[in-house]
């Protein structure tokens, strides 16, 4: 394409947008017999015979991690044992069209190598009134993939804290 004579090459990316809530220390936690949330990351612990597949997550023998997509039972369960981190970032996602990402707690966004040639919507921000001021970096290397973001410097020595952080990342084809 051209624009005032200027050649602008055709640039083509998928993206993940969404804000993110992050409000308590890490706290693992065994789903048992409770419905999923939209917006947490599950990560599989054992079993067998399941399918979470109306929550966004897999069919038996499948066991990834996965962000729920609703707020549901399960098809089935089975004997599985997933779990979650109740101080992990939750999501509420506005747009995803690079595909299965997931959050776990020390503050990181995962992804099964879909983050390559990557572009991050980073933010500095003051934290709830406190003296915490955090931003993102990315670790990216060829076997696995996270996005991780931290405090510089935190007077309270507490964990984060953050409502409806703007989180973006985009991958250029």
């Amino acid at each position: 394409m051209k624009i005032l004579g200027v050649v602008i090459p055709n640039t083509t990316y998928k993206v993940f947008t969404a804000l993110l809530t992050q409000s308590g220390p890490s706290s693992v936690v065994n789903l048992g017999s409770e419905d999923v949330r939209k917006g947490v990351t599950y990560l599989f612990d054992g079993g067998s015979g399941y399918d979470f597949s109306n929550v966004g997550g897999p069919i038996y023998p499948e066991n990834y991690p996965f962000l729920a997509t609703e707020t549901a039972q399960p098809n089935d369960v089975g004997t599985s044992e997933w779990i979650y981190d109740a101080g992990a970032p939750t999501a509420v996602v506005l747009e995803n069209t690079i595909g299965n990402i997931w959050f776990t707690y020390g503050f990181a966004v995962n992804s099964d190598n879909l983050f390559n040639n990557v572009f991050l919507n980073t933010f500095n921000f003051y934290n709830n009134g406190n003296d915490t001021v955090s931003i993102l970096t990315a670790n990216i290397d060829d076997k696995s993939s996270s996005i991780i973001w931290y405090d510089i410097f935190d007077l309270q020595g507490n964990s984060t804290f953050f409502t409806n952080l703007p989180f973006e990342i985009r991958v250029y084809n």
